[in-house]
C-alpha cells in the first residue's frame, strides 16, 4: 500500500491565494514514485496559507508535524516546525528527533539572491551520528554542539561572517573530543580574503589575495 493522503486545499490561481490542510498516514513515497530507494512510512500533518507564487512577492506560512515515521533508512521519531516567508525573507523554527541526530534551529534567511543568501541562525545538535549518513561504520560518532551563525554566502569564495560553535563532549570513531568553544571569522572581498579560527586549543589566522 502507498498509504493515505487526506486534506483540503483551496487555490485561487487568478489572485494567487492559497491555503490548506494535509494529513498523511503511512505514506510510502517510493511506492508512489516507483522508486524503492525512497521507501518511506510518513505520518504527517501540515497547514499552510499564503499569497504569491514568486518569492519576491510571496507571503506564506507553513506549520508541520511529523511523528513515528521513516524515510529511506532513517527513523524520524518527531519533527515539527513553523516557516514564515515574506518577500524573500524566511523565518524558521524547526526541530528534528531522528536516528541521525536531534536538532533544533531557529533564525532568518534572506534569499533575494539564491547564490549569495544571508542568514542568522542559532540552534543545537545532539547525538549526531555521521555513520548513518555515510553508511560507513568507521564514521560512528556522537557529536554534540550548539551554533550561532551570522553570515552571507554559501561558496567558500564568497562566504562572509561569524560562525560560533560551542562543542560539548563528543566522539568520532575512536577519538574523544573534549568540550570547547570554536569561533570562526571569515571575510572575503574582491581584494583580499581572511580566515580566523580561535579555540582553547589553537588560534589560526590566514589571509591572502
Amino acid at each position: 500500500s502507498a498509504g493515505n493522503v487526506n486534506g483540503l486545499i483551496n487555490l485561487d490561481l487568478v489572485n494567487e491565494i492559497y491555503n490548506g490542510k494535509v494529513k498523511t498516514d503511512n505514506l510510502n513515497i517510493g511506492r508512489v514514485l516507483g522508486d524503492n530507494s525512497l521507501k518511506s512510512n510518513l505520518n504527517t500533518y501540515s497547514e499552510f496559507s499564503g499569497s504569491g507564487f514568486e518569492l519576491k512577492n510571496m507571503s506564506a506560512n507553513l506549520k508541520y508535524d511529523i511523528s513515528k515515521s521513516t524515510f529511506t533508512n532513517y527513523d524520524i521519531r518527531k519533527s515539527a516546525g513553523i516557516i514564515n516567508i515574506l518577500r524573500n525573507n524566511v523565518n524558521l523554527n524547526l526541530n528534528l528527533f531522528s536516528s541521525i541526530a536531534n536538532t533544533e534551529i531557529k533564525g532568518n534567511i534572506k534569499i533575494a539572491d539564491l547564490n549569495n543568501p544571508s542568514y542568522s541562525l542559532k540552534g543545537k545538535v545532539n547525538e549526531l551520528n555521521i555513520s548513518r549518513l555515510t553508511n560507513n561504520p568507521d564514521d560512528l560518532s556522537n557529536l554534540n554542539f550548539t551554533f550561532d551563525i551570522d553570515g552571507r554566502g554559501i561558496d567558500l569564495n564568497n562566504i562572509n561572517g561569524r560562525f560560533d560553535f560551542d562543542i560539548g563532549n563528543s566522539s568520532y570513531a575512536e577519538y574523544n573530543i573534549p568540550a570547547l568553544p570554536v569561533n570562526i571569522q571569515i571575510n572575503n572581498s574582491s581584494g583580499s580574503n581572511s580566515y580566523a579560527l580561535k579555540s582553547d586549543l589553537l588560534d589560526v589566522n590566514v589571509s591572502g589575495n
